[in-house]
């Protein structure tokens, strides 16, 4: 009888400590099933979950990656480490279910990215497409190269960057998705410009604005429109400027960059030889301004120098160059490239420890 009293005792203790809600994982199966369908739903169950009511390693890491998922696709940025930790350190080790895997390393990513923590976040990522090599997912497979081509492109690497875009294009048009192989198109033309390739940049972007019609979106034709007219100031094709410049109106998609659309005014008005309102519109962009203010100083110093007041041309300049010379030295200071091979041999040198643990084994085994 005391035996079987014990085995009762430890049985309740097990079904508590070692057993999920059962309500509690169904949410959970149904905000990864349907997150991107009915993402304000799905937020709202997972987050009506008792954190607590969530026990084992298996389940604490599909309940972080369900949570991440929610928030992804109602664009709710997060950085929670507390969120993703158990999620990444379950599924980096996961020799299966490796489309499940990807997801949570995808998500994994993004949060370090948040967190400017670029070569983490560059190996989830190389991580996660060697899951999707053994479970394809041309979807996923493309919001990772695009993610990729985007911390490149953060950190200076412009060639890295658009052969990730390039990636990304294609697996977005195998998976049928125009709307994310706009974006990315809108991405590869304007890092092509970036790099000053202007004739094939303008080709893309061109490309780009078509499709950006004829889906009507407003949002990718207004970065379409914004690299354009960078293009044609860097080029001092003003006549294209202005015609571009008129499409905001035509399409009504001035949606953000608004004081970069006023510098662009302010020079085609000088190149015009209105004065007046040229400084109409610089003072406007002033007043607008982002902490990004590249484009506001290089339109004062195109001004300043076009008016022959050298004096003021070269004060801005010597603060641009400043600028420019702090953030090459920033992205010196990180560089990733050589963060993630060093990630890579550390995994490297890692599996071949494993691998001659092994072969000792063997060797005292057989």
């Amino acid at each position: 009888p005391r035996i079987l009293a014990l085995a009762s005792v430890l049985f309740s203790a097990f079904m508590l400590v070692g057993c999920s809600d059962k309500a509690a994982l169904e949410s959970v199966d149904y905000v990864l099933n349907n997150a991107q369908q009915e993402p304000t739903e799905a937020l709202e169950r997972i987050a009506s979950i008792d954190k607590g009511s969530i026990r084992g390693k298996h389940n604490r890491a599909r309940y972080a990656l369900a949570y991440s998922e929610a928030l992804y696709y109602n664009r709710i940025s997060s950085n929670s480490d507390t969120l993703v930790a158990p999620m990444m350190q379950y599924y980096i080790h996961l020799n299966d279910n490796h489309l499940e895997r990807a997801r949570a390393l995808y998500q994994y990513a993004l949060i370090k990215v948040n967190e400017m923590e670029y070569p983490e976040a560059l190996l989830a990522i190389s991580e996660a497409l060697k899951s999707l090599d053994i479970e394809e997912d041309y979807k996923l497979r493309g919001l990772l190269h695009r993610t990729e081509g985007e911390i490149y492109f953060t950190n200076m690497l412009p060639n890295n960057s658009l052969e990730s875009y390039i990636s990304a294009k294609e697996y977005f048009d195998k998976a049928d998705l125009p709307s994310h192989s706009l974006y990315t198109l809108c991405q590869i033309g304007t890092t092509a410009i970036y790099m000053r390739d202007y004739e094939v940049g303008e080709s893309y972007l061109l490309e780009a604005k078509r499709l950006a019609k004829s889906l009507n979106d407003k949002y990718t034709l207004s970065d379409i429109l914004h690299s354009l007219c960078i293009k044609y100031i860097q080029n001092e094709e003003y006549d294209k400027c202005k015609t571009t410049l008129e499409e905001y109106h035509t399409y009504d998609c001035l949606l953000g960059f608004h004081s970069d659309y006023h510098c662009f005014c302010a020079i085609i008005a000088f190149y015009n030889r209105d004065y007046q309102s040229s400084q109409e519109h610089i003072a406007i962009a002033e007043s607008l301004v982002t902490p990004d203010d590249t484009l506001l100083e290089h339109t004062k110093y195109m001004l300043a120098l076009s008016s022959e007041d050298y004096e003021r041309a070269y004060d801005i300049y010597s603060n641009m160059v400043e600028k420019q010379d702090g953030a090459i030295l920033n992205a010196i200071s990180h560089p990733i490239l050589n963060k993630q091979i060093d990630y890579l041999a550390k995994s490297l040198d890692d599996e071949q420890y494993k691998n001659s643990l092994v072969r000792q084994r063997n060797t005292i085994l057989f």
